[in-house]
């Protein structure tokens, strides 16, 4: 199982000697959309088992969940009480084996989450935990459990050491690796801690030793319903796949208490309110992508970059092939390395939808190619593009292998609220309007966006504010805002609301959008800080402009699109300015000629 979410088992695992770097190596959050959609209606307490430093805790009560977090060890309760506090939060806290849980309260859901059930080693313990959680439910409550499959995970357990990651400290570098024995169905874990100092020293080592029992399906359907459970679901994955017995990496149990129906009530006013705090996540710090140590930092980062001369030849070919002979040329290459999302955005279907994340051979595959097919611009994207790593590669390896390759320029799509890589050539951070508006796309965090900007190492931000029928009202004063306090940026690129999968609540018609590209084009003329030229914002008014413009293109774990990764039919209604932005290029208007020179 690996690092993970804790519990006592019969082993004592002595999480609280590792509890001060617990988040350094533990960065897994591909179960939070999961757990915050879940818990999204519950109007009552909510009981987390396992919840360590917080990995979990945090997002879930930032998006307003009641919740009671529990777990074994003294330390990492600590962590969390820390974490808590600095950010305002609160959350009750117990330290306790939870096998023999004693609480007060009575709780509508309570979850065991990141496979930590498997920590529990023994049928008279595992027999135990699922009684003291039962006992704990109001009638109708439901508890999600997670464990791995054990035909899956077995195949991991070979006594191969493996490398966990390398984490940079503050003064030096963390090497966390293991190996796994047994699996019969008992596995013993031996995780090793090597922290090195900056001079590339071994200053000390640590050593944690683990069990995990690798539960079979029949076993723990049997357990679950002796002690009073029924059961909901069954998930293989946590985009709610059904169980693959074959395939499916975990088992996701959904049960209920008894027979009673389920006890939220989905249409009541708090259960509303909640469900749409579900986009005000937060990220724990341990979840962003963490810069290696400058003295591991690629040498060879520049070395193959084009020089200004060569990439004046590259551009008088291309504008002589793109704009005189009026050739499909290739310019703009994107790449979605996850569809990870650290938020929910009203309007967004691309994030969080299962697809796994691309890998770091793929990514340097598809960088090469692209390169090849005479691709010289390229832009990150996702989901949320800071949180992709494979196993120590971050973003900021993805960027400097694009640079080694010999891209021109790279830059980087964000929400913001993880930081901006300081090593792409232009961050655009998407931002729709002041609190309020802003919040009716993106949740209750316009704030946390503005301090990143502000405070960032960045020298170089866009923003990007897409124009719904929610956000229409906020862009004179976003942009007034804007430059009355010096907002550090180069300025706003309006993008339309594209309906990806049909015309939505959101969706602007061109009638509705033209009187509010008329107004674009005065603030303009007002010098207002905007992006777009107004060649480009008159062909989108128009509707004059090519779809499918061969120019960019755009690459994700399932292949590549033409364009953007929508599908044909919503070319009509597409709403991306910088399409127009390249149209009006091709077609030699002065105002995007100058527009495209300020950002490339």
């Amino acid at each position: 199982m690996g690092v993970s979410d804790r519990v006592m088992s019969n082993l004592q695992i002595d999480y609280d000697s590792v509890a001060e770097i617990y988040d350094l190596y533990v960065t897994a959050d591909y179960d939070i959309p999961f757990f915050l959609s879940e818990t999204a209606n519950v109007e009552g307490p909510v009981l987390e088992l396992t919840a360590g430093t917080g990995r979990l805790s945090l997002p879930l009560v930032q998006a307003g969940v009641r919740l009671t977090c529990v777990d074994g060890s003294q330390g990492m309760l600590d962590v969390l009480a820390r974490k808590l506090k600095e950010r305002g939060l609160h959350a009750e806290l117990r330290c306790a084996d939870i096998c023999h849980l004693q609480l007060q309260t009575s709780f509508q859901f309570a979850i065991l989450p990141f496979q930590s059930f498997m920590e529990i080693v023994g049928e008279e313990r595992q027999r135990q935990v699922l009684s003291a959680v039962f006992a704990c439910l109001t009638p109708g409550g439901r508890f999600v459990c997670t464990l791995h499959n054990p035909v899956v995970r077995r195949t991991q357990v070979d006594g191969v050491l493996r490398l966990v990651g390398r984490f940079p400290t503050q003064d030096g570098t963390l090497v966390v690796s293991g190996f796994e024995q047994g699996g019969c169905p008992v596995v013993t874990r031996l995780q090793y801690f090597e922290f090195f100092g900056n001079d590339g020293h071994l200053r000390s080592k640590q050593l944690l030793r683990m069990e995990f029992v690798l539960v079979e399906k029949d076993h723990f359907e049997c357990m679950a319903r002796d002690a009073g459970f029924r059961v909901l679901e069954l998930y293989g994955n946590y985009d709610r796949s059904p169980f693959d017995a074959i395939q499916s990496p975990v088992m996701i149990w959904v049960l209920q208490k008894g027979d009673a129906q389920p006890s939220v009530a989905a249409d009541a006013p708090q259960a509303l309110a909640r469900r749409d705090k579900v986009t005000e996540v937060f990220m724990p710090d341990a979840l962003k992508p963490q810069d290696l140590p400058e003295g591991e930092a690629r040498e060879d980062i520049h070395r193959f970059r084009k020089t200004l001369w060569s990439r004046l030849r590259f551009y008088a070919a291309f504008v002589w092939r793109f704009v005189v002979l009026q050739r499909p040329e290739p310019l703009i290459y994107g790449v979605a390395v996850t569809d990870r999302c650290n938020l929910a955005c009203r309007g967004c279907h691309v994030s969080n939808a299962g697809r796994p994340d691309m890998t770091w051979d793929q990514l340097v595959t598809v960088l090469q190619d692209a390169w090849s097919r005479g691709f010289r611009e390229l832009y990150f994207s996702g989901g949320e593009p800071m949180l992709w790593r494979d196993a120590a590669h971050t973003l900021k390896d993805a960027i400097a292998e694009a640079k080694r390759i010999g891209f021109f320029h790279v830059h980087v799509y964000t929400n913001g609220l993880l930081g901006l890589e300081p090593s792409a050539d232009l961050v655009w951070v998407s931002m729709d309007g002041l609190p309020g508006t802003f919040d009716m796309r993106r949740g209750n965090h316009f704030h946390q966006v503005e301090h990143a900007v502000r405070t960032g190492p960045h020298p170089k931000v866009a923003v990007i504010y897409v124009i719904d029928r929610n956000t229409a009202q906020g862009v004179e004063p976003f942009l007034q805002w804007v430059a009355e306090t010096k907002f550090p940026i180069l300025g706003v690129m309006f993008y339309f609301h594209t309906p990806y999968y049909g015309r939505d609540e959101l969706f602007l018609t061109a009638e509705e959008r033209a009187p509010i590209i008329d107004r674009l084009l005065d603030y303009i003329r007002a010098g207002l800080p905007i992006l777009n030229s107004r060649a480009g914002l008159l062909a989108l008014k128009s509707g004059n402009w090519p779809r499918r413009f061969p120019v960019a293109s755009v690459i994700d774990v399932d292949g590549e699109s033409v364009c953007c990764r929508a599908s044909d039919e919503v070319c009509a209604d597409c709403g991306y300015a910088a399409c127009t932005e390249l149209t009006e290029f091709q077609r030699l208007r002065p105002s995007a000629l100058l527009g495209m020179t300020r950002y490339w």
